[in-house]
């Protein structure tokens, strides 16, 4: 037997009468070396495994950013935590740009304002948002005051905040909005975009949506469903709109109620961007117009502002007074 690979206190090692390669790791209390199979015989599979099994599991010493290296820290902000997050595949992609930019090899204290401003840089050349961007630095800062906080770094290094100049501001016109639902081929998309629309909900609570979230007897919907924690985006409970409980009944208990072929969908792009070519209707007609849209006809209808900030989920009353204007 060799070690062929160590990360952390273990490390990959073979073992005789088997291809397979082994996860080892020293048992003080038991005074002697354990094993467990990584049911591989392919080495690079075998260090991912290792690797993701001690950034998830095994505890870190409290140590300087100059000793702790970026990738590590990200990969465990991941396992630990971004991983089983509504916003996981966003997460992901964050972690997968700032691994990028830095390069492997790289430690937490090459994060400086100024690197930090060449990443930014480097992200708007490429054509990202500063929408987009604030969300790749605010992932980035997630991750090292998860470890600050679990006591993995002695200090968080500087991320600057980038936040979008320009509010989305385009509304749905009731022959586009009509030009769209009939371009729909897909019933997943058209229960998509009736949920959105007879609740004002954001894009990932409309996908998640289950039968077990809805009382068709008391014409309740529980946007956020049960073991969630609430979040600053809200997750209200609202009253049945009639048209959203008649389509909910017909699609009985698909959980969620917006699956294909079985499958919750991670995301509705490719359906949607092929739907709005079908309708013709311009780049800026994206998901998101729905529920500026429903929020507009709230305060066009008069709705006193604290209403519709509970019906949208803001927390902060200045979020839902964008719409004033449109009393």
């Amino acid at each position: 037997m060799q070690r062929l690979w160590e990360f952390g206190e273990q490390w990959v090692t073979d073992r005789p009468n088997t291809a397979n390669l082994y996860r080892a790791w020293y048992d003080a209390a038991a005074r002697k070396v354990r094993y467990a199979s990584l049911n591989t015989a392919d080495l690079e599979d075998a260090k991912r495994q290792l690797a993701a099994f001690v950034l998830k599991h095994d505890a870190m010493p409290k140590l300087a950013p100059a000793g702790v290296e970026l990738e590590a820290v990200l990969e465990r902000y991941w396992l630990q935590h971004g991983i089983d997050t509504a916003a996981a595949r966003s997460a992901k992609a964050a972690i997968g740009m700032w691994k990028r930019h830095f390069g492997s090899g790289a430690l937490v204290s090459d994060v400086t304002l100024e690197s930090c401003k060449a990443m930014i840089a480097r992200w708007r050349r490429e054509g990202r948002s500063d929408g987009t961007i604030g969300r790749y630095l605010g992932v980035g800062r997630a991750a090292f005051n998860r470890a600050v906080k679990a006591e993995e770094l002695t200090y968080a290094p500087p991320v600057p905040t980038v936040t979008s100049g320009a509010e989305y501001s385009h509304v749905a016109t009731t022959d586009q909005m009509a030009g769209f639902l009939n371009a729909i081929e897909r019933p997943h998309l058209s229960l998509y975009c009736l949920i959105r629309i007879g609740t004002g909900c954001r894009d990932d609570a409309a996908r998640e949506l289950g039968p077990a979230q809805v009382d068709l007897t008391r014409g309740v919907i529980a946007l956020n469903p049960d073991g969630r924690a609430q979040t600053k985006k809200r997750r209200p409970t609202l009253k049945l709109v009639p048209t959203l409980a008649q389509a909910l009944q017909e699609a009985g208990e698909a959980d969620p109620y917006v699956s294909l072929h079985g499958k919750r969908q991670a995301e509705i792009r490719a359906v949607w961007h092929a739907t709005r070519e079908r309708a013709k209707l311009p780049a800026h007609f994206i998901p998101k117009i729905i529920r500026h849209t429903m929020a507009t006809h709230l305060r066009t209808e008069g709705v006193p502002e604290w209403e519709a900030q509970g019906w949208l989920g803001h927390r902060a009353a200045g979020t839902s007074e964008r719409y004033a204007k449109f009393r």
